[in-house]
């Protein structure tokens, strides 16, 4: 790199020190496992991304208070909420089987988009019906795989498939 030199006031950091810095913003990688069975290993570096949104905003690029969709599902869905004006909109990124157990509040939608290889999958409405979260006329969205059917399950209302993507729909009160 030698134009680096050419700017006598221009410090740039050693190659540890980078390193450092890109080990202490790291985090692991989530594997997704998509429709067709394909694993892809991705990593949401939090602090990272954090750190990169701030210094787009001090250096103009994004203005602060402005909306930008960063293309995550949380995201998206928080972006539509406001669209609709939606001011009590909650939206929990979490593990669900750990949301499940330590939540004791009532949701009016509860929307599961887990990994379709995740383990005890199937399980999740009747843990969602058992811990009593749902709202007596609220509504449970779960994406899921082809590879499942929730017909015959207590509480099933209806199933939408969009290709091999398939929502399966829940209430209180079967329709």
């Amino acid at each position: 790199m030698p134009h680096l030199s050419l700017d006598p006031t221009l410090r740039t950091c050693s190659s540890d020190t980078i390193l450092r810095g890109i080990s202490e913003l790291a985090t692991a990688n989530t594997t997704y496992t998509s429709d067709t069975g394909r694993s892809y290993d991705f990593n949401t570096a939090p602090k990272l991304n954090s750190l990169l949104v701030k210094a787009l905003t001090s250096t103009g690029q994004l203005v602060a208070g402005e909306s930008y969709d960063l293309d995550f599902d949380h995201q998206f869905l928080t972006k539509v909420a406001r669209e609709l004006g939606d001011k009590n909109w909650i939206p929990i990124h979490a593990d669900v089987f750990k949301f499940i157990q330590r939540t004791s509040e009532h949701y009016d939608i509860i929307f599961a988009d887990p990994p379709y290889a995740l383990d005890n999958l199937a399980d999740i409405p009747r843990l969602v019906f058992e811990a009593d979260i749902l709202a007596p006329d609220g509504i449970l969205i779960l994406e899921h795989g082809k590879d499942y059917s929730f017909t015959d399950a207590p509480h099933f209302m209806d199933h939408r498939s969009y290709g091999s993507v398939n929502f399966s729909f829940f209430s209180l009160e079967k329709q």
